[in-house]
């Protein structure tokens, strides 16, 4: 077995719907909204974007929440640590769908380099009676163990190498057991126990963590998700007790509908087998067979490799986007994606990946190679049009300008447009957080936002600006409009109607139509 990400990367699964309303942007920038797809013109792009309301996990967190953490644990922000991690919990609270998000997010903190765990110990040392430290540092133990093992088979694994990895699992095991005992009902601190006892084979402790777990959070779904490892044929179980540990799972599903998705963990489990054997084509039958229970990123992004392997790199694509879509803090989805925007010779849409999965994990040397290789790449003449050429120019220009002017407005602003026309989307966003930063109330600013994030299909973080710049603006007609075909295009068409009718409300010209359309399809629900 692999890290601990790679226990709970086969068993996600969640229900989707094709969307029905598309939104574009015309040459003059303008946004439509339409039931039907736009005419095919050369200045009219189409993206395709499923709903979101097939992400049962709710608002997605992106991988600029990852960043941050590991920012302000480098600057040893402590405090502001301990806060934004508590403000995580706490959102599990009222939302149990939380778990998965939860449990990913912490691993900001699986620093593949020893030299940071002073600071570990700082942290604890100024926060001893907080759980967030220990579970943070339990991470990281855990990561440095995987790391003093290594990734071979144990047949080609040297004794000192389990000895140095169990030793590490001990001290991860050792501040779990200590943020527990402030905090019971920390999912993912029992997520990552079961994991360290799969790893070494300890199935009766795995068992054991289970089933206090459940005494605590019965209802919980990562903790079934990772034990469900256990359950396996390869680690001895069998595709009976799958099925079984799914179906009596689900007299919590009240509580959490999430439990519903272990269903299909068996297919997931043969597909991967498939894989194994290089037979691709019955796996992508299996993956598909599993996305029959809903879309979930992990599977998403098991089929996108899938079809990268079988040589469809536009359906490779469909699953990455979608994957980071719903899951936009995974450093292997953007590598991926990566490899195969490189087969589609878009190498700089390659490098804007390669790239944020750098940022992510800059430990990996996969990551490392690839981002080496595309600086080439994308230095080589010939690639990319003359008009991407001149606007790489502005851009070197304006990146001077602002080692002078860091704050200069205007020039974030020229920056993203252009960044925006490259189609480096997530740069473009980069500029416009710190412009909104600057500016919070900046009604232009938002809607840049707003474009920048439909072209990565980050629909939920559109909905989270919109509602961030209305409380500022309360009575901005535009704000709801924008925000109601968001709600529109995720097909939440009643939470568009409200939006679209206060922007009536306020005066909004050419609601109207809008309103019309939303008013069709919850009619039709």
């Amino acid at each position: 077995m692999k890290a601990f990400l790679l226990l709970i990367a086969t068993l996600l699964f969640l229900p989707s719907l094709d969307a029905q309303v598309y939104k574009w942007v015309d040459e003059s920038g303008k946004i439509h909204y339409s039931d039907k797809p736009p005419k095919k013109e050369k200045t009219t792009q189409l993206t395709s974007i499923p709903s979101a309301n097939s992400n049962q996990y709710g608002v997605t967190l992106g991988s600029e929440k990852t960043l941050k953490l590991k920012r302000l644990f480098k600057q040893k922000a402590f405090k502001q640590l301990n806060v934004e991690l508590e403000q995580l919990h706490n959102e599990i609270k009222s939302d149990i769908r939380k778990e998965y998000q939860v449990l990913k997010i912490y691993t900001a903190f699986e620093f593949a380099d020893i030299k940071l765990k002073p600071v570990f110990d700082l942290w604890i040392k100024e926060s001893p009676n907080a759980f967030q430290p220990y579970l943070a540092r339990a991470y990281f133990y855990h990561r440095l163990g995987w790391n003093s093992r290594g990734f071979k088979y144990a047949n080609k694994t040297k004794r000192s190498q389990f000895k140095a990895m169990r030793q590490y699992f001990s001290k991860a095991q050792t501040d779990l057991n200590k943020a527990l005992n402030f905090n019971q009902k920390l999912s993912n601190a029992y997520c990552l126990l079961i994991a360290i006892k799969s790893t070494v084979g300890d199935k009766k402790g795995g068992a054991d963590t289970l089933n206090y777990a459940l005494s605590i959070i019965p209802e919980s779904y990562v903790v079934r998700l990772l034990y469900m490892d256990f359950l396996r044929p390869r680690w001895g179980g069998s595709y009976v007790e799958m099925k079984n540990f799914a179906s009596e799972a689900q007299k919590y599903s009240f509580k959490n509908p999430m439990l519903k998705l272990l269903k299909g963990a068996h297919w997931i489990d043969q597909g991967e087998i498939f894989v194994s054997k290089k037979q691709y084509e019955k796996a992508e039958q299996l993956f598909t067979q599993a996305l029959s229970f809903g879309e979930e990123p992990q599977l998403l992004f098991k089929r996108g490799k899938n079809y990268y392997r079988l040589g469809n790199y536009q359906k490779a694509i469909n699953d990455l986007n979608r994957a980071i879509n719903l899951l936009a803090n995974d450093e292997d989805f953007y590598y991926w994606r990566s490899k195969v925007l490189s087969k589609l010779n878009n190498f700089s849409a390659a490098f804007d990946d390669i790239q944020m999965a750098y940022q992510l994990n800059p430990y990996e040397q996969r990551i490392n190679k690839v981002r080496q290789q595309l600086t080439s790449a994308i230095g080589v003449p010939g690639t990319g049009s003359i008009r991407e050429k001149e606007a790489s120019l502005k851009i070197s220009q304006i990146n001077q300008k602002l080692q002078n002017q860091p704050d200069e407005e205007k020039l974030y602003v020229k920056r993203a447009k252009l960044f925006f026309e490259k189609k480096n989307y997530i740069r473009a966003e980069k500029d416009l957080i710190k412009l909104i930063e600057i500016d919070p109330q900046n009604f232009e600013y938002y809607l840049m936002m707003d474009w920048t994030l439909f072209k990565q299909s980050k629909l939920s973080q559109i909905l989270d600006y919109w509602k961030q710049y209305l409380i500022y603006k309360p009575n901005d007609s535009r704000a709801y409009y924008e925000r109601a075909g968001t709600y529109g295009h995720l097909q939440n068409f009643s939470a568009a109607l409200d939006d679209i009718n206060r922007a009536i409300d306020l005066g909004h010209k050419g609601a109207e139509k809008l309103r019309r359309k939303f008013l069709k399809k919850v009619n039709h629900q």
